[in-house]
């Protein structure tokens, strides 16, 4: 038995439910930070979104801006 994650539906199946999540980040320093995320969603790639406070110190503003 793996615990390995094979395809997007078996990644949204395992995380069905999950309403919070732990971010980890490291900054150019090599600290590594964490913080918890809301998980809102798992797109058709696989890619997870998360609801954030775009002004936290720990996003990047190039990451943060509107268009």
């Amino acid at each position: 038995m793996t615990n390995r994650i094979e395809t997007v539906e078996e990644l949204q199946r395992r995380l069905s439910g999950v309403q919070v999540a732990m971010l980890a980040t490291q900054d150019e320093h090599g600290t590594i930070s964490s913080c918890p995320v809301a998980l809102q969603d798992i797109d058709q790639r696989g890619d997870p979104w998360f609801l954030v406070d775009r002004h936290g110190g720990w996003v990047a503003p190039t990451n943060c801006e509107m268009e």
